[in-house]
């Protein structure tokens, strides 16, 4: 009867043995994807930020290009109608020099917009990083969790399987001492 005894409780403790391993497994496995997701969204992470600067410094050149305009303007002043009209030789040099302040109004037109797109598709750049930063420091925070889980499954397995080795030991000496018992 002590033998059943201790056979029915090293069953129980291999049973536990055994489902504390699949635990252990569905652990490892989940931060194993975890951790694959990480290095994705890392690798994520790091193309936003190269977009992001590319977007500073085409957003740098498009202000460059808009600073140089405003002070050429500010040097040179823009002619009025009036100034064309009268300064002109001709109808043509007027044509002309309508025409090229047309240019010039158009140019600057292209160069403020063009700071403007910049500008926005660097705020949208901006907020697409903080939001993958944000979701890579989640995934890091969910791997860490499930490397504690794991930890205390290894422990609980290691202490299972150190219980059963015991009771193993204790049932070889008992099973030792009751023969040694009906040998005399």
């Amino acid at each position: 009867t002590q033998i059943d005894g201790f056979t029915s409780q090293i069953r129980t403790l291999e049973t536990k043995v055994g489902d504390v391993s699949l635990k252990l497994s569905t652990l490892e496995r989940d931060v194993a994807l975890h951790q694959q997701r990480l290095h994705a969204l890392a690798q994520l992470y790091v193309l936003q930020t190269q977009r992001l600067n590319t977007l500073k410094a085409q957003y740098a050149t498009a202000l460059k290009h808009l600073t140089e305009r405003l002070v050429t303007i500010y040097m040179s002043g823009e002619p009025s109608t009036w100034e064309l009209y009268f300064g002109s030789g001709s109808l043509n040099d007027m044509i002309s020099q309508s025409d090229f302040v047309k240019r010039i109004g158009h140019e600057d037109k292209l160069i403020a917009t063009k700071v403007e797109s910049a500008k926005q598709a660097m705020q949208a750049s901006r907020v697409k990083t903080r939001a993958m930063r944000a979701r890579v420091k989640g995934e890091e925070r969910v791997i860490a969790a499930r490397a504690a889980q794991t930890r205390q499954v290894k422990l609980k397995l290691v202490g299972a399987k150190n219980a059963l080795d015991a009771n193993r030991q204790q049932k070889l000496v008992r099973s030792e001492e009751h023969t040694s018992e009906l040998q005399s």
